[in-house]
């Protein structure tokens, strides 16, 4: 028996402290967690129609600046409880890392490759002489893969420290983490994009993903310089950084363009230009810039957005509490002009709080937007879901089109709620869709609060004008907005200040047709009411 706890000690013994020692060349098959850790030595590649399967648990460390090259089909799939981790055998790396996973020219005949829960830190290249290396995942020339719930930390390279797109890379990342990553140069100037690098006509989709404190010298987070139709959406960014370009930057040049919808994009910041979102986009290409929600970044010029552009357009976005020379919104013609486009927006400090690099005015169109507060759950806190009495609860627009291309707000928010929410209602504005199809508002008919508003219309039916009264005993400013049944603003008011208990905003309906009206009176204090008026001719 004695002889038996033994031996059964010591294969126990053998197994945790099991290693798998891989030299150069190629590797297939199947590496299990009896190997790992699996030690590599060399640089090693799948071949063409092979396949490696790597399971839950097992760690992938890598001896040197060495990489793994996938001509053929790589199986990466951990668990939530068991993640794979690619890195290297040093706790931190001192002068280089390893140089990461590449599919370059990879066969699209080969099946799908797949990353999953796993973790990819310190890849490393700062090497001018060799630009393309160091990303921690290197798609060139290849889209048949998806990395989802995986943790991208401490990669740098001279572009996508995380991962890099280039020649027409299609792959789809969703639902992963990017931290500490960096788009690093030795050269003043140089480094682009600490998360993802989209370059040269590539076109994935990226989604669901967080991306933080990745930096850059442009693109703190993500950067599309002369990409494809890239799908960017339902992404958090927050506290990147960059000289330009904090969170996001686009440069196109050339059609298609990519899509950026639905993201939250708060508290990253940049010391020159643009801590959000900077876009320059030649003039004769439309882009469609929908639902997101800017708030919290800096820069010197343009906080949130830093625009050149004739064709950009702007549609039911947030911006707010942005901070620097154009606060939420700087323009820019020194390429290109100074028209972009804003649609069902909210815009603190509206065209009045536009900054110009360059000088320039503003060119282009508004409409339908507002600068009031939006209301959010916690903006203290940094959530940014709407609270149910917002008055940007189907505030949206669902449909337009400009130039031959068409914008649809349907599809998910960032939480999965269907967008609209409910049904043939329309949208909220910015990122998260509140389940409500309007704002709740309390309206006591017979107890008055002394902390609430009160408001009725007379007459009521009306044709064409009416007179709504409501309780200004609390000394602020009011704003009047009219919407149709179908959630459309008809009619927004200018601030009106009060200074009595009974106000009155006479409404003139010439314009409208017959049909029942919802207007909510929204006070400076956050307090709003609503009420329901009929236009009858």
């Amino acid at each position: 028996m004695f002889n038996f706890l033994i031996v059964s000690m010591l294969v126990l013994c053998m197994n945790i402290y099991s290693q798998t020692n891989i030299s150069s060349g190629n590797v297939s098959g199947n590496w299990n967690l009896e190997g790992s850790p699996y030690l590599i030595n060399g640089n090693i590649t799948i071949p063409n129609t092979e396949t490696l399967v790597i399971d839950p648990g097992v760690d992938v460390l890598f001896q040197g600046h060495y990489s793994l090259a996938v001509n053929g089909r790589l199986l990466a799939e951990g668990t939530l409880s068991d993640s794979i981790k690619f890195s290297i055998t040093e706790t931190v790396p001192t002068t280089t890392g390893w140089i990461g996973i590449k599919f370059v020219n990879t066969s699209s005949e080969n099946d799908s490759s797949k990353i999953s829960y796993s973790v990819l830190e310190y890849a490393i290249n700062i090497d001018e002489n060799n630009f393309f290396e160091g990303s921690a995942v290197r798609f060139d020339n290849f889209s048949k893969a998806r990395v989802s719930h995986s943790n991208f930390r401490n990669n740098r390279t001279l572009a996508g420290g995380g991962i890099k797109c280039i020649n027409t890379a299609s792959p789809t990342i969703e639902h992963c983490f990017f931290l500490n990553n960096s788009g690093d140069s030795n050269n003043p100037g140089g480094g682009f994009a600490g998360g993802i690098a989209i370059m040269s006509n590539s076109a994935p989709i990226v989604r669901y993903n967080s991306f933080t404190q990745n930096g850059a010298y442009s693109a703190g987070a993500i950067g599309i310089n002369e990409g494809g139709d890239a799908k960017i959406y339902n992404n958090h960014f927050y506290e990147n950084g960059a000289i330009i370009g904090g969170a996001l930057y686009l440069l196109e040049k050339e059609l298609p363009v990519p899509t950026i919808s639905g993201n939250i994009i708060e508290n990253n910041e940049s010391p020159y230009i643009c801590g959000g979102l900077f876009m320059i986009i030649k003039d004769d290409i439309t882009i469609l810039v929908s639902n997101n929600t800017i708030v919290n970044n800096t820069a010197t010029y343009g906080g949130g957005a830093y625009l050149s552009g004739d064709n950009i357009k702007l549609i039911n976005n947030i911006l707010y509490h942005n901070s620097g020379i154009g606060s939420q919104v700087c323009l820019n013609d020194i390429e290109y002009s100074t028209s972009s486009d804003f649609y069902n927006c909210i815009i603190e400090g509206g065209v009045d709080g536009f900054g110009y690099d360059n000088g320039g005015s503003f060119e282009g169109e508004f409409i339908d937007c507002l600068d009031i507060d939006p209301d959010f759950v916690d903006f203290v806190e940094c959530d940014f879901h709407l609270s149910d009495t917002s008055p940007l609860i189907g505030a949206g627009v669902n449909q337009m089109s400009y130039n031959g291309i068409n914008f649809y707000a349907f599809g998910k928010d960032i939480d999965g709620i269907d967008r609209p929410y409910p049904v043939l209602t329309n949208c909220d504005i910015g990122a998260y869709e509140n389940t409500l199809a309007e704002p709740i508002v309390d309206i006591y008919e017979n107890e008055v609060s002394k902390n609430s508003l009160m408001s009725f219309n007379y007459p009521d039916p009306f044709n064409p004008t009416t007179t709504i009264c409501f309780d200004g005993r609390k000394s602020q400013d009011f704003l009047l907005t009219v919407y149709n049944l179908s959630g459309q603003i008809v009619f927004t008011s200018n601030y009106i200040s009060s200074m009595s208990e009974n106000e009155t905003i006479s409404f003139n309906g010439q314009s409208l047709t017959s049909g029942i009206y919802v207007y909510t009176i929204i006070g400076s204090n956050k307090e709003i009411i609503s009420g329901k008026m009929t236009l009858l001719k």
